[in-house]
């Protein structure tokens, strides 16, 4: 799964950690334009599992 985080007409770009525990050390500080992750079957549903990589890889709150 992976989402392109959309307001106004302008995209979410963020630039990746540097100093934390990375799964790809070759992402870090990167710059990158979606959050990714697994579906994770107990959230029953794509827009929940959406919220999940939202909440887990950014600050942001619906």
């Amino acid at each position: 799964m992976y989402t392109f985080t959309l307001k106004d007409g302008r995209v979410l770009v963020y630039q990746r950690d540097t100093t934390g525990e990375h799964s790809d050390k070759r992402l870090s500080g990167k710059i990158s334009v979606g959050i990714g992750g697994h579906m994770d079957p107990t959230n029953l549903s794509l827009e929940n599992s959406l919220w999940r990589e939202l909440d887990e890889e950014t600050e942001i709150r619906d």
